[in-house]
Formats: structure tokens, sequence, C-alpha cells
């Protein structure tokens, strides 16, 4: 946390320090695929997932 010249840094946190955020959206990306295959085994798997994320905006740092 900067304020000028004057710098804070905590561990893990800042004592008093207040972050204001606002969702814009929540969402998924685009899917992965992961593919087993066993030579000479005749087996194979696919596999797929799509990761979820939460998109925010920061307003406001004050501390």
């Amino acid at each position: 946390m900067a304020d000028g010249d004057s710098v804070k840094i905590g561990t893990p946190t800042v004592q008093g320090a207040r972050v204001r955020a606002k969702v814009v959206t929540h969402g998924k990306f685009p899917k992965v695929i992961a593919y087993k295959y066993l030579r000479r085994k005749n087996a194979h798997k696919k596999i797929g997932h799509r990761h979820q994320f939460t998109l925010l905006e920061i307003m406001d740092v004050q501390g």
C-alpha cells in the first residue's frame, strides 16, 4: 500500500486496508481437452473441462 512516499507492507496483509470491487461478469474459459491414450491396448479416453472465472473491477483501495 503506497501513499506518496510512505509505503506499508504487510505479511500477509496490511492492517486496516480495504479494497472495494464490483463484479463485472461471471463466465467460463474455452474448453481444455485432455486426451489419454494407452499404446498397444486399443484404449483411449477424451476428457474436457472448462474453468469458471469471475471478472472484478477494482473501485477503490483505502488504507
